[in-house]
């Protein structure tokens, strides 16, 4: 849920890149994080596991919107794509307000697709939320692939 800060200075939303391993996650967030200038961004924390790794790191736009004349502050992460990491990925889904899901768009790829989306339909509905009550979108990604 968008939440407003303790001296109520900030607005923090919290969005979250979720899909597949390989799906491109990781890509989002790098090329986010290198188009956000660099006053205005947080470092790339990274927690890796052996075969994976969750991204994030925090930016204020510094032309981009107020909400209540404050400005906001965008907390950006990006699950682990396995599902045997299952337990992060409800974790990092804590709080969101918002979800980009990455889809790998190669045909070989569609039924793995579907099963992460019904992880992530999963996942939100334990914490009590749905994809029903979230702003989400769906990237294709590798359109460019044959």
């Amino acid at each position: 849920m968008v939440m407003l800060n303790q001296s109520g200075e900030e607005v923090s939303v919290k969005v979250v890149y979720y899909g597949p391993a390989q799906s491109g996650k990781t890509t989002n967030l790098t090329e986010i994080h290198e188009k956000v200038p660099g006053t205005a961004k947080t470092p790339i924390s990274s927690m890796k596991s052996r075969t994976d790794r969750t991204l994030s790191f925090e930016f204020v736009p510094e032309r981009h919107g107020e909400i209540g004349g404050c400005p906001i502050r965008f907390s950006m992460c990006a699950v682990q794509g396995q599902v045997y990491y299952n337990a992060t990925q409800k974790l990092v889904l804590s709080g969101v307000d918002a979800i980009v899901f990455v889809a790998d768009s190669s045909k070989e790829k569609k039924q793995e697709n579907i099963d992460y989306l019904r992880n992530l339909e999963e996942n939100l509905n334990e914490s009590g939320l749905s994809l029903d009550r979230i702003p989400w979108v769906i990237q294709y990604n590798k359109r460019d692939l044959d």
